[in-house]
């Protein structure tokens, strides 16, 4: 289990962090398919199980990654 991304987080963390932790997410998605292995998810507060928290972690994400580039 990963901690719950916070979004002030995501300016300070490195991109490779957020990348795995993304990727974890997805995994735990994909595996959460059962309603009992989401509500378990969500008793421990790690991810609230939304596609729209995914989408807005990979637009930060891609964000972050065009800020540091303009930063060159």
């Amino acid at each position: 289990m990963i901690d719950k991304i916070d979004r002030k987080k995501i300016k300070t963390e490195s991109l490779d962090v957020l990348r795995t932790k993304l990727k974890v997410l997805k995994k735990e998605l994909m595996e959460a398919r059962h309603k009992n292995a989401i509500q378990k998810l969500e008793k421990t507060h790690v991810v609230r199980i939304c596609r729209r928290n995914i989408a807005r972690i990979n637009t930060a994400i891609t964000m972050a990654v065009k800020k540091l580039n303009k930063g060159k």
